[in-house]
């Protein structure tokens, strides 16, 4: 919710189990804000809107918040799959750090991950969200899908007996789709074994 983003909160953890989608969706929030786009992950260190890859320097966590904490115009940092760098007790403190210095007024910091607790420093100055929110997907179609994904890894073809399978999508209904795929799965595979 873009609103909802808006209101300047000085870091949001986003929960998505669907990265890609929510990437993108905050591209066209960042494009709508006329904000500089930038994401991060460990792996590729800062990446440009344009795809240009800002160099190894900034794969390290804390080197990345400095680069954040330096940038003069207004951008929207995604910090792709942050949960583990939150173990960090440097990476906390800048974080931290930032926040109180009003450091991150200028920029939108967002910190994805599957699931996203904030460190205890940081609940004050942290707000989340789950993307997408639940109950907008297609569950039969979604529970179709991801059967054909556990036959073609498992070479079995497994289905719930049908009481079973609309109370696993009853409880999957509220979830986002990545959860509810996440738990679909997990229901399917342990039928296999």
């Amino acid at each position: 919710d873009a609103g909802k983003m808006r209101m300047q909160a000085p870091i949001v953890c986003l929960q998505t189990w669907e990265e890609k989608g929510a990437i993108a969706a905050l591209r066209r929030l960042a494009a709508a804000l006329q904000r500089e786009f930038y994401v991060w992950s460990a792996g590729r260190g800062f990446v440009k809107e344009n795809g240009q890859p800002m160099g190894d320097m900034y794969r390290e966590p804390a080197r990345a918040l400095e680069f954040i904490r330096r940038h003069k115009s207004n951008g929207l940092f995604i910090l792709a799959d942050f949960r583990p760098c939150l173990e960090d007790k440097t990476v906390v403190r800048i974080l931290r750090e930032m926040a109180m210095e009003l450091e991150t007024a200028r920029s939108m910091l967002v910190l994805t991950a599957p699931r996203l607790p904030a460190p205890p420093e940081l609940q004050p100055v942290c707000v989340t969200f789950d993307w997408p929110a639940g109950g907008h997907a297609d569950l039969e179609a979604l529970y179709g899908e991801v059967a054909e994904e556990v036959a073609a890894t498992t070479g079995l073809g497994i289905d719930l007996p049908r009481p079973e399978r609309d109370a696993l999508l009853k409880r999957v209904k509220e979830m986002p789709a990545g959860r509810a795929r996440f738990e679909i799965a997990r229901a399917l595979m342990a039928r296999s074994r």
